[in-house]
């Protein structure tokens, strides 16, 4: 999508330009480069003008260039660097043109624009020696045809010194003054040809403010003014705030990146996003009190908004896979890719205990066992919190400042409705969903993000009791308490009623992505008719101030995220260059590779060969198999189907470069087909990926794309064709399309029309194993019947190869168990999240690996 990063020239050519030596430089600072004028790819090494007469293999040409440089360099009163070029051949000179001085440090040049005689008949010896054409051989035509132009256009060097110096000097001037023109605007096209296209790590965009390293004093509350403690308080999404202005202006303390959210005046590159980050933060220490502005992003399963970053499963995977330390390490390389960028606040983890998988953000809980919850969650945030080695000398105390959300009950909603009400007694509220809060309170969460969600007809955002009684009160919570997007506008009353609600229910940052402006008049006019009190707002802003303390915001090393003071260069010791290795890499990709393999949940392994399951090769499956797994890989004629099996947007989900997310190639990755490929490509007889049925929903504003006959008789003719498919197994990929949030609430829970024709079409014909790329359990009961092996993939994020993995690597096994019931239908799963007519057609906890044997339960059901 964007070209590859690489070391910008103008750099190292600017910071010569603007370096000072002296005039006492010599002639050694002449370099000459690629000075075989007979070939376009040889090189030679640097040249040096003092041993050009002294060495016996300089080249002719190359004395000659330097002696052109030696009498400019007497000539000109004026110093740069820049690349000359010699007609006819490749060789450059980078030449610094400057006075020459004397001893005493004087110039050889004087008033009078006369020359030193001593300095002047040596060079017009040697350079009327050198010059003429027929003085030595040249190595062909086109090199003496260009020395004979040289020494026609400067004249004779020797004898005609005197007479033609001054037209030579007058060209030579001339010159250089283009010289110079040409390298400033080129200088300053690549700098900004830099920043938009990502050339050199990527520099800033135009009118980009650069951030300047500086310590900065914690400012007294007593001497902040109201506007500037209401200014701590807001959290704007920098798509309203361009470039930057308003920031100073409203003494902004928070911006934040939502989903989707990315720089808008260049790529989405980990180096613009940081110079972004560095823009803002320019525009806050403008302010009289210069406090740095905190930045938050949604880092949910990676730093899941920019391109090209390591996407891992997101927690519901992860959740089945149960490894506390597996989900900390995740964490930890999360945070160096966040911090590559320059941003050190990401909301997350959510420790939300999903009841109800109808529940769109069911997929960003670990699971429905407040036990497991809370062991996974623990893990992350100290994955997120603890400094790494490579951050050396850390000044503050907490490396990135993780969020535990939705406080709180956000995941036992009735029926599973995304901001819905969570009805029940405390009790009920404190054995379920309040222990992973608890949990993370004492283990020093920074940050807290209250829940969209009511509890028993009381919006959370304004529910005192919750937020201040128990939170802080009873539970110790001495963070930042921050509002979810827009969330204010849900509380009842005017906006004014809304803000006063949520305020003095004990909210201290609030985020306001767009309307900032109304926010800080509405708050500011609260302030001043007491109905929200001075000490309230002093309680806010001291926690925010305290919260950018410790993540060493006003330490200088850390207050910008990767320039220095110098115009030209950045600093090789900023918080983004230090961490930009990590970003992406392959140590990441492999522990995500890893993950993705532990969270895979083998659900059925049988053999239905014969009766209404079709035949299959003796030759590869063998007589008297009960099972699956082993999958035979040697040999075998192996087909892979689905819409999921080659889409890395479809197996990344939601939260992924955009908020719903999006099918196709949004971002780097292995597809499971393309695993699958890697894997065992040299093995198989043959390996065929035959795609999907069209899909029946495709909308294009409000319009169906194809009408639904069109698209039964298109799927009917990619199943016949299927059919036609001579193979000896079977790989069927199929699943949910990407949602996030209440967008992706569903009440049926079905699969589409086209993945069940993708199963029927494949797994009616030969052994088959079927893999769900889902957020949640799906109906899949009626379709146990017609296929061989399911397994649940969750969404495994960018590296799709550990799927491959645990399919055909016999070494690799079947470690994940199901972290929420897998529902028999729909009809089971009961409001009130009380247990339904019938059992779950696989209990939470169930998993079987490659013998076939149960990894254990949690609840005692069997598998079916």
């Amino acid at each position: 999508m964007y070209p590859p990063a690489f070391a910008s020239p103008v750099r190292n050519r600017s910071r010569s330009f603007l370096e000072d030596k002296g005039s006492r430089s010599s002639l050694k600072e002449f370099s000459l480069e690629d000075t075989d004028l007979n070939s376009a790819t040889s090189t030679a090494p640097p040249f040096s003008a003092d041993s050009a007469s002294a060495s016996p293999s300089a080249s002719p040409s190359a004395s000659a260039a330097a002696a052109v440089a030696a009498a400019a360099r007497h000539f000109l009163h004026f110093s740069m660097f820049r690349a000359l070029p010699v007609p006819g051949g490749r060789y450059t000179a980078q030449v610094r043109l400057e006075p020459r001085g004397g001893k005493d440090g004087s110039s050889d040049i004087d008033d009078g624009d006369s020359i030193n005689p001593a300095s002047r008949d040596a060079i017009s010896d040697e350079a009327s020696s050198l010059l003429r054409p027929d003085a030595e051989p040249f190595p062909n035509a086109a090199a003496a045809a260009a020395v004979d132009g040289a020494w026609r256009a400067g004249g004779r060097l020797g004898s005609g010194y005197r007479k033609g110096r001054r037209k030579l000097r007058s060209l030579a001037a001339c010159a250089a003054l283009v010289v110079a023109g040409l390298v400033v605007a080129a200088c300053l096209l690549l700098d900004v040809a830099d920043a938009w296209l990502g050339f050199g790590g990527g520099r800033r965009a135009a009118g980009l403010e650069r951030c300047v390293p500086q310590d900065i004093a914690v400012p007294a509350l007593a001497g902040m003014t109201v506007a500037e403690k209401v200014g701590q308080m807001m959290q704007i999404d920098e798509r309203a705030l361009g470039l930057g202005g308003n920031v100073t202006e409203y003494y902004i303390g928070s911006i934040l990146s939502g989903g989707g959210g990315w720089p808008q005046y260049a790529p989405n590159t980990p180096t613009a996003w940081a110079d972004m980050v560095d823009n803002f933060q320019a525009k806050a220490l403008k302010t009289r009190l210069r406090i740095p502005l905190v930045y938050g992003v949604d880092a949910v399963h990676g730093h899941n908004n920019v391109f090209g970053a390591t996407v891992f499963p997101h927690h519901v995977g992860l959740g089945a896979a149960g490894n506390a330390t597996l989900v900390e390490e995740i964490a930890a390389a999360v945070a160096k890719e966040v911090a590559a960028t320059g941003i050190r606040w990401t909301f997350s983890p959510a420790v939300t205990v999903c009841l109800d998988p109808r529940w769109g953000r069911c997929y960003e809980s670990f699971g429905a066992d407040p036990g497991l919850v809370t062991e996974m969650a623990i893990a992350e945030i100290r994955g997120w919190m603890k400094v790494p080695y490579e951050a050396g000398n850390f000044p503050g105390t907490v490396f990135m400042a993780p969020t535990a959300k939705h406080y709180v009950g956000d995941g036992g909603t009735r029926g599973g409705v995304d901001r819905g009400e969570t009805v029940g007694g405390e009790a009920v509220l404190r054995h379920v969903h309040l222990p992973p809060y608890v949990a993370a309170v004492a283990e020093g969460v920074p940050t807290i993000m209250a829940s969209y969600s009511s509890w028993n007809g009381v919006k959370m955002h304004g529910n005192s009791y919750l937020l201040t009684d128990v939170l802080r009160k009873e539970m110790g919570f001495l963070g930042v308490l921050v509002s979810d997007w827009e969330a204010l506008k849900e509380l009842p009353g005017s906006y004014e009623d809304q803000v006063a609600l949520g305020v003095n229910a004990g909210l201290d940052m609030i985020m306001v992505p767009n309307d900032f402006a109304n926010f800080s008049s509405t708050l500011t006019s609260l302030i001043n008719s007491g109905r929200v009190p001075m000490s309230r707002i002093d309680e806010a802003v001291s926690r925010v101030l305290s919260l950018k303390h410790s993540l060493g915001l006003f330490d200088k090393d850390l207050v910008c995220a990767r320039h220095s003071s110098s115009f030209f260069s950045s600093s090789s010791s900023s918080l983004s260059s230090r961490f930009l290795p990590f970003f992406g890499c392959p140590e990441h990709r492999q522990l995500a590779q890893k993950a993705v393999a532990a969270s895979l949940v083998l659900l059925q392994d049988s053999w239905r060969r014969g009766g209404n399951g079709g035949g299959y090769n003796v030759a590869v499956w063998g007589r008297g198999r009960k099972k699956m797994f082993p999958l035979p890989v040697d040999g075998a004629r192996i087909v892979v189907a689905g819409s999921h099996a080659n889409d890395i947007g479809r197996q990344c989900g939601g939260w992924t470069i955009s908020w719903q997310g999006e099918a196709g190639p949004i971002t780097k990755g292995t597809t499971i087909w393309q695993g699958i490929k890697e894997l065992i490509s040299g093995r198989a007889a043959s390996l065929t990926y035959i795609g999907y049925p069209p899909e029946d929903d495709r909308y294009e504003n409000g319009t169906r794309k194809r009408p639904i006959e069109a698209t039964r008789e298109a799927a009917a003719a990619w199943v016949k064709r299927a059919r036609s498919v001579e193979a000896d197994l079977g790989i069927v990929v199929v699943g949910e399309p990407p949602y996030a949030e209440y967008k992706g609430d569903n009440q049926q829970l079905e699969l589409s029309g086209p993945a069940r024709s993708t199963i029927f079409g494949i797994c009616n014909q030969i052994p088959c194993v079927v893999v769900v790329v889902s957020g949640r359990p799906l109906n899949v009961t009626g379709m146990l019947p017609h296929l061989d092996a399911l397994i649940a993939a969750w969404l495994p994020g960018s590296e799709g190869n550990g799927v491959a993995d645990v399919l055909f690597d016999e070494t690799v096994d079947f470690k994940g168990k199901l972290p929420l019931p897998w529902f028999r239908s729909v009809r089971d799963l009961q409001p009130d999240h009380s247990p339904g007519p019938n059992p779950p057609l696989f209990p939470m906890g169930f998993g079987l690996n490659k013998a076939g044997n149960p990894m254990g339960t949690v609840d005692g059901e069997g598998a079916p």
